[in-house]
Parts: C-alpha cells; structure tokens; sequence
C-alpha cells in the first residue's frame, strides 16, 4: 500500500507532501467506471482548494488532497453524487 495515499500501487511518486492547512482524505465510490473516473477527476480539480486528485482505473478508491476552509467535504461528495455514485470515506 501506498505511505502517501493508501492505494494499492507501490510503484508511483507524489509530487508533494500535504502541506499545512490542507487534508488528504480517500473515498472508496462503489461501482465507478474508467469514464467517470476520468470524468470525476476533471471535476475534482475544477474545484477551489483541490490539490490533488489520486485515481487508478483499477480500484474504485480515490485519493484527494485539498486546502481547508476553502473546499469542503460537501463539496467534494457532490461531484460524485451527480453521476449516481455514493461515496464512503
């Protein structure tokens, strides 16, 4: 398991450490698909405060880090609810 993020993959680098002020959380979206795994991720970044968006077409666990205070966890939910998928943290 990944130290940074807690996928599954041994074999890839972050670009950073979370910085101050900002959390990384994983939600696991049960039923998700490469498309709106792609899909989802571009929305994710549009969003204020996201820092980072950790995805694998193979898993359906997604790594997110974000700046508090400026995007919340809603926020975030959100953009998954609107393609049908419920998220666990």
């Amino acid at each position: 398991m990944c130290a940074t993020c807690g996928c599954g993959n041994h074999e890839h680098q972050h670009d950073h450490e979370t910085p101050v002020g900002s959390s990384h959380l994983h939600l696991r979206a049960a039923g998700i698909n490469a498309g709106q795994t792609e899909s989802i991720r571009k929305e994710l970044y549009g969003l204020p405060g996201i820092l980072e968006v950790h995805t694998h077409d193979d898993s359906e666990v997604i790594g997110i880090s974000y700046q508090n205070g400026v995007t919340g966890l809603t926020d975030i939910i959100m953009v998954f609810e609107k393609y049908g998928l419920k998220v666990t943290i």
